[in-house]
């Protein structure tokens, strides 16, 4: 003896994805296989010691803060220009 029995499919809904959020993990991938690439290992699996990880990190934020000035310098320079 069979029983009709009304099946009701509950999907979840699709998540908000902020596409700033998105290509930001997008750049993460990519950057990662071309580390990878190019040093043959992951960062999970790099032996370096903390030390050297810390100097890398502030190496990266000092090239950060000059992209960034000069960045603000052309937009002062555009806006100059403007007036």
């Amino acid at each position: 003896m069979s029983e009709d029995l009304d099946i009701v499919y509950f999907h979840r809904p699709e998540p908000i994805i902020d596409p700033v959020v998105h290509d930001v993990c997008r750049l993460l991938l990519s950057r990662s296989a071309v580390g990878i690439k190019k040093y043959g290992t992951t960062t999970a699996d790099n032996p370096l010691e903390l030390r050297a990880w810390l100097q890398h990190a502030l190496e990266e934020c000092l090239d950060q803060a000059v992209y960034l000035r000069r960045a603000i310098w052309e937009l002062d320079k555009e806006a100059d220009d403007g007036r």
